[in-house]
């Protein structure tokens, strides 16, 4: 994907990226570097797009957290096969 816009429903991200917010997500970043700690990502999981912040990066694991801490939807570890793409403008 070369550049998309999504609009975010829910409430994992806040404060960082309100409930209704329009984002820019590109994969083009990942074709030139790794993914690093830090990062605001789109990925599949369990056939669901969700958009998480990447915590720790281990033996080609990634680590996601959304930024609310009261949130309760925690994923955990995700595969790098399961990275969509880089959040570049939120």
């Amino acid at each position: 994907m070369l550049l998309s816009l999504l609009k975010i429903s829910g409430h994992s991200m806040e404060p960082t990226i309100k409930n209704g917010s329009i984002v820019a997500v590109s994969s083009v970043p990942y074709c030139i570097r790794e993914p690093k700690v830090g990062d605001v990502i789109l990925f599949l999981h369990k056939r669901k797009k969700l958009i998480k912040r990447i915590k720790e990066i281990k033996n080609g694991r990634i680590l996601v957290e959304g930024d609310n801490k009261e949130d309760t939807s925690n994923v955990g570890w995700i595969s790098k096969d399961e990275l969509l793409g880089k959040i570049l403008i939120y």
